[in-house]
Formats: structure tokens, C-alpha cells, sequence
């Protein structure tokens, strides 16, 4: 794994480096459309975040996933790109910026559908500890009566066969896996010795990424976990506590002695990656060039993220908030701090405009 996430480009996410080199085009803008599947709430089907695109390839509960895949609009996106085209994408922080023209891909470079989907995510499970105003404006935990849509979609996950399609399952991109039962639950169902090529990736807050829950799953589901992404949002206690965690100070330390777990995972061998992630905006621009230091010192990457609205702010509270957008009373601070050389480190992943 470490050949192709060495040679992952600078201006990239953690989720970019693609290991079937042969679908992955020098000139193509776009590898999200070439490899990632995403699966919500309803069993809608996105090529990338709801965010960033125009509207979902189809409902995976009632088509086919794969063939959707492989399907019209999914074919309309693939071919617009690879002609510079991105009017079927929409506020997306990973198109390539306006810097010149966009070198053409011929039509025979361009695949229908690549042989295998490199990394499908989960996001229909919502589950978390905690109510981070950048996603959300409650702790979201089902409960008896109110979870049926989340386990059909998981028992889809499990007897559809589309793992048979998958390099790497996502868990979970819209909640955390270490809080939810749900999906420790139908992890613990996957029939993994059918699928030998399949590996897991975690996005969690870290707050139960603990040495206890770590072991209560299978032997099979720590083998295959391979990636850990930990959303911060800060390099200082009062910034975290006042963006993730509802202004609890003592969080911070729990945080700390868990990442300190994570990296001890990671120097072992038991992981092959680890990322420190900061959703970038008005409260914490400041503390990025600290973020990248605390992250690399537990041999972490540090991806940086451009903050979006997910219903959570009115359009003011979100403008206000947003230092990327040309109009913030303090923009041009923030494009001064990016522009600091740490940022040229290969361990660090910048995903903004």
C-alpha cells in the first residue's frame, strides 16, 4: 500500500490514492468518478458527496448497485470531466482550479466503469457521540423503532455481493464506528474469507477508539482495518472544546491518550495509515501550522478539509465562519497561513479551493 500513497499527488485527500493503477489516468481531473461509490440515508447512490454533486446515480436498494455504477448518468459525469466539463458536479473543493486549460483525455482512455470500486462508503449511519456544529446539531444515536431503514441497508451491505466489487469499505463517513453497534454488528457478519481483497477504513472522532473497544472486535476486523482518519478540528483544548465537544474541556485529554493509542497501532504495524483531520474555518485557521507538528509527531498525516453547511448554519453564521470564501474579513489571513512551508510536507493533505 505504501507505493501508491507515496505517490499520491500533493493537492489530494486521504482518500485519493487509488491502488488499481491501471484506471487511474494521468490526465483525468477527477479520480473520485473513477473509484468511490457512496451509499445514503434513503440507498441513494453518489459518485461523490451530496455536497459536491448534482444527484444520485440511483437508490442501490431498488437497482443494482454495480450496473448503476456503470449507468447513464454515471457515464455523463466520467465523460464531462474527462473534456475539462464539471456542470454536473456542484461546489466541489476538489475540482482543479482555473489555472490554465484543462489537457483533453481521448474518448478510448476513458472507461465505462473501472473494473473494481476502490473505496465505498458508508454513510447512512449517523450514529456518534458527539454534535460537532460542522455536521450536525445533535448526538445521534438509534434505538429500537427507529434503526429498520439503517439495518436494511446494512443487510444489503452484507447479502447484495457488492463487497465481492469493493477494495476498501468505508466506516463510517457520516458517523463514528467506534460508537456505533450497528455496525459493529454487521462487521461482525461480513464473511470475510469471501472477499481476501477487501480492507476496512475508520473515520471516528477517537473518543472510543480505545484499547477496550479496539479488542472486542473479531481477529478477521482488526486484520482487515488497515486506516484510521480522526476528525480534530483544533491543536488546542478550548478550540476543541468549543468546536467538538460542546465546550467539555476534559475531553481534549481523552482525545490525546487515544491518538497516543492510534499511533502505537500504527508504529506497530497494525495500521498502515493514520490521518489527523481539521474541518478549516474561522476558529481554528490559525492553529493549522500547530495541527500539521501534533499530528506528524504521532506519525499521523494531517489532512486539512474546506468547511462546508450541512443544514447546520443560517447562510450568515455560515459566512461567517467561512475563511476560505474571498469575502471573510479575514481571507487574505488565511491564504498568508496556507501559503507557510509546512504545508509543502508530503504528509500533509490539503483539500481546499
Amino acid at each position: 500500500m505504501d507505493d501508491y500513497y507515496e505517490d499520491r499527488p500533493p493537492e489530494t485527500s486521504f482518500d485519493e490514492a487509488i491502488p488499481n493503477k491501471q484506471i487511474l489516468m494521468p490526465n483525468f481531473r477527477c479520480s473520485r468518478s473513477l473509484g468511490y461509490m457512496e451509499v445514503y440515508d434513503r440507498g441513494e447512490l453518489w459518485l461523490c458527496c451530496p455536497y459536491s454533486t448534482t444527484k444520485p446515480l440511483g437508490n442501490v436498494l431498488t437497482n443494482d448497485a454495480v450496473a448503476l455504477w456503470d449507468g447513464e448518468h454515471a457515464r455523463a459525469v466520467r465523460a464531462g470531466i474527462a473534456k475539462g466539463d464539471f456542470s454536473l458536479c456542484d461546489r466541489c473543493s476538489y475540482q482543479p482550479a482555473p489555472c490554465g486549460p484543462i489537457q483533453l483525455v481521448d474518448s478510448n482512455e476513458v472507461p465505462a466503469a473501472p473494473p473494481r470500486i476502490y473505496k465505498l462508503f458508508v454513510a447512512f449511519d449517523r450514529t456518534c457521540s458527539m454534535r460537532c456544529a460542522s455536521c450536525r446539531n445533535e448526538i445521534f444515536k438509534y434505538d429500537d423503532g427507529n434503526d429498520n431503514h439503517v439495518r436494511r441497508l446494512y443487510d444489503w451491505l452484507i447479502n447484495s455481493g457488492i463487497l465481492a466489487h469493493v477494495d476498501c469499505l468505508r466506516m463510517l463517513s457520516s458517523g463514528d464506528p467506534m460508537t456505533s453497534e450497528l455496525c459493529q454488528e454487521t462487521l461482525r457478519k461480513i464473511p470475510w474469507s469471501k472477499y481476501p481483497l477487501l480492507k476496512l477504513h475508520f473515520q471516528t472522532n477517537g473518543i472510543f477508539f480505545t484499547p477496550e473497544r479496539y479488542m472486542t472486535m473479531t481477529d478477521e476486523t482488526r486484520s482487515r482495518l488497515e486506516s484510521v482518519s480522526v476528525s480534530i478540528d483544533a491543536a488546542e483544548r478550548g478550540t476543541y472544546a468549543e468546536l467538538r465537544s460542546s465546550g467539555n474541556l476534559n475531553t481534549w485529554d481523552v482525545l490525546q491518550e487515544n491518538l497516543r493509542f492510534v499511533s502505537a497501532l500504527k508504529q506497530s504495524g497494525a495500521l498502515q495509515l493514520s490521518c489527523h483531520v481539521m474541518v478549516v474555518q474561522k476558529a481554528n485557521f490559525h492553529q493549522m501550522p500547530t495541527f500539521v507538528h501534533q499530528a506528524l509527531a504521532l506519525d499521523a498525516d494531517a489532512e486539512f478539509m474546506q468547511f462546508n453547511n450541512w443544514g447546520t448554519y443560517t447562510d450568515e453564521e455560515f459566512r461567517q465562519r467561512a475563511v476560505h470564501l474571498p469575502g471573510h474579513p479575514e481571507h487574505e489571513e488565511y491564504l498568508r497561513i496556507r501559503n507557510f512551508p509546512i504545508f509543502s510536507d508530503p504528509r500533509v493533505i490539503k483539500v481546499w479551493p
